[in-house]
């Protein structure tokens, strides 16, 4: 009978190593292909540009515009050496990396909450296959992941600060409520530890900072929930007091939060309060009926995106609701992570919906927190080990073919059909951008700039940006006075016409983003403007070559170069 169950063990743990190696395996191909064959955004260029700055000792806010928190700056300025070798796939590899790593991390979390709800040592594993699974075999994530944005680093952060709560939080209550003062010391640490990283989640993008109140709150609604008789037990040991670890989680976000921002906010506090609040939420739909259109079409969309996670999410409640798991099954203990864990996922979510022009992509960042939670429910309805593996097969082929069906996958290959023939794509876009950015450098005079709202190509060429094009197509605030403009490094219209009429720039590109856009409503730029700029543009620079289908939604680029005075 004991050699029986232990065959059994092994063929459990074998079964396993070899679905965790193949989801290694398909993650890394998935981010891989992203990574070379992904479409342009042009967020890549801006935020990989603003690094390049910052790894030359300026700062942003103060020296140049930002719309987002100041540690993706800092963070990817370590990529610079491969950004300067491989251009933009340099910054792509390295956000890869970070999505990689999420991904572990997404499962490492997932086995340590079921581990502590009190799970079978399968299930445990198989939670964290499954929430690997869920964040690595899925295109959508993949795909916002690999390229340059916030999200990879602050879902990492965030995962890395409920790893640290995981310590520091065990069952029902806090480990801060033992009465061993070695663990409570410890478990204050890692409370410590938790806040900090959770504070830098929301220092890189500023919707996670609602994930500090939210852990926060949970944490000492806890402790005075189950404060009065494990504190007085504490007292009754170690009379000189208690370690509370909500506090010290609270010190840790708030003191990581003040290091990061009180810099910027003593030398231009209304730039970063415009760039970080104002700038994101000035935006305001046509009517309240076109606002629940968009929030109705980003819902269907992330309903897609992750159509594995969401379905099994529901059939987990639906079995529940049913009563086909009876309370007593669902675990031994409770603990405080998971529930943190959906209410920090879910306030981050409805904050995104929330926005006028709720993107999609902006749940990326909270999402593997979402697959931790659902990996660790899926596993809960399970009772037999014999059943695990076939759960486990299961999510793997599901993933498999959810990521071979995405019509984001699809468009990397064929991206558009004219009638009833497919438009397949001559060359994946980064390749197309490396080609003009060799391009341009052969072009361009050493040490000269280029005058472009297309930045990916200043990153990929080398070149330097003209001031006031740090951010690209939403550089161009019309309406504003200069004076505002000059403050926040951005250029209203009076200083973009004197740009484009006395700009010392030998070489100008231009893609259809370029003077289309309005800032900071983000709405589209009148066809009587848009000639205004493109009029004195083509005043001091002819064309020299014209790029189809180029960059971000596949444009038209046009590289001008300056007549010869």
């Amino acid at each position: 009978m004991a050699g029986s169950s232990s065959i059994a063990r092994v063929r459990l743990n074998v079964c396993f190593i070899v679905l965790g190696a193949l989801s290694v395996t398909a993650t890394v191909v998935l981010l891989g292909v992203a990574v070379f064959l992904g479409d342009l955004n042009q967020d890549e260029g801006w935020y990989l540009y603003g690094a390049r700055l910052v790894s030359r000792g300026y700062l942003p806010y103060v020296d140049f515009a930002s719309t987002q928190g100041p540690v993706v700056s800092y963070v990817y300025a370590l990529a610079m050496p491969l950004v300067e070798r491989w251009g933009l796939v340099g910054g792509r590899l390295f956000s890869a990396l970070l999505g990689f790593i999420c991904s572990l991390c997404a499962g490492l979390l997932a086995y340590r909450i079921s581990k502590e709800r009190g799970e079978r040592p399968a299930a445990s594993r198989l939670a964290g296959i499954i929430a690997f699974m869920l964040v690595g075999i899925n295109v959508y994530q993949c795909y916002f992941s690999a390229i340059v944005k916030t999200y990879s680093l602050t879902a990492l952060l965030l995962l890395l600060g409920f790893l640290a709560l995981s310590s520091a939080c065990k069952g029902k209550r806090c480990a801060c409520d033992e009465t061993s003062l070695i663990s409570r010391c410890g478990s204050a640490g890692f409370a410590f530890l938790a806040g900090i990283l959770i504070g830098f989640a929301g220092c890189t993008r500023t919707s996670a900072l609602v994930v500090v109140p939210v852990v926060f709150l949970g944490m000492l609604i806890t402790r005075i929930k189950h404060g009065r008789s494990a504190g007085a037990q504490s007292r009754a040991v170690h009379p000189g007091g208690e370690t509370v670890t909500w506090a010290w989680f609270g010190i840790g976000a708030t003191a990581v939060c003040c290091v990061v921002f009180m810099p910027f906010l003593l030398r231009a506090p209304g730039t970063v309060w415009f760039g970080l609040v104002e700038y994101h939420a000035g935006r305001s739909c046509d009517s309240f009926i076109y606002g629940l259109f968009l929030k109705a079409g980003s819902i269907a969309r992330l309903a897609g995106a992750y159509f594995i996670a969401f379905a099994v999410l529901i059939c987990c409640l639906l079995i529940r609701f049913c009563g086909l798991i009876r309370n007593g099954e669902t675990g031994r203990a409770r603990g405080l992570l998971l529930p943190l864990l959906w209410c920090s996922t879910l306030c981050v979510a409805i904050i995104h919906i929330a926005a006028p022009f709720p993107y999609d992509e902006y749940q990326v960042m909270i999402y593997p927190l979402f697959a931790v939670g659902t990996a660790v429910l899926a596993v809960n309805i399970v009772k037999k080990d014999e059943l695990l593996v076939v759960l486990a097969s299961a999510m793997f082929m599901l993933s498999v073919l959810s990521a071979m069906s995405s019509p984001l996958a699809h468009g990397w290959f064929v991206h558009d059909v004219d009638r009833i023939w497919p438009r397949v794509n001559d060359e994946p876009p980064l390749m197309k951008l490396r080609k003009v950015g060799r391009l341009l450098r052969e072009i361009s005079e050493p040490g000269d700039m280029l005058l472009t709202q297309d930045t990916y190509l200043a990153v990929e060429s080398g070149l330097t940006l003209p001031k006031g094009l740090e951010l690209g197509p939403f550089c161009y605030f019309p309406d504003w006075s200069r004076e505002r403009a000059e403050r926040w490094h951005v250029l209203n219209r009076e200083m973009m016409l004197l740009l484009l009429g006395t700009s010392d720039a030998s070489v100008s590109a231009f893609s259809e983003y370029g003077f289309a856009i309005k800032a900071p409503d983000i709405s589209e730029l009148s066809i009587d403007e848009q000639e205004e700029l493109w009029k004195a543009l083509l005043e001091r620079y002819g064309l020299f070559r014209m790029v189809d289908d180029f960059g971000q939604a596949r444009t038209r680029l046009g590289i001008f170069l300056k007549y010869r005075e």
